[in-house]
């Protein structure tokens, strides 16, 4: 399976950028989707400053035994900058995502 960012190269990075700007909190969910909606990022964060970071990967476009995983991982608000920079490390050396 492989999943692109072409549409929009620096949107993962500027999900967890923006996430770590607003580590006091914010309201509903900040996500990035791919263009097919095969992968999603999401994130929230509650009143005591944990960040969800929840992922979701599908695979049923004309696949005959269609699938999805759905995981989340807890970060605290204040290691979301090292998140950030760490994401930005992986998708400047590689516009795209590549699943297996």
């Amino acid at each position: 399976m492989r999943i692109s960012t072409y549409t929009d190269p620096n949107g993962v990075v500027r999900l967890f950028k923006e996430a770590a700007s607003d580590w006091r909190g914010w309201s509903g969910e900040k996500y990035w989707e791919s263009l097919e909606g095969d992968f999603r990022l999401e994130l929230r964060i509650d009143s005591t400053g944990h960040v969800s970071l929840k992922t979701l990967i599908s695979h049923d476009c004309g696949n005959p035994d269609p699938w999805r995983l759905i995981a989340e991982l807890g970060i605290d608000a204040g290691q979301l900058e090292s998140v950030a920079q760490g994401v930005e490390r992986f998708f400047s050396k590689s516009q795209q995502l590549f699943l297996a």
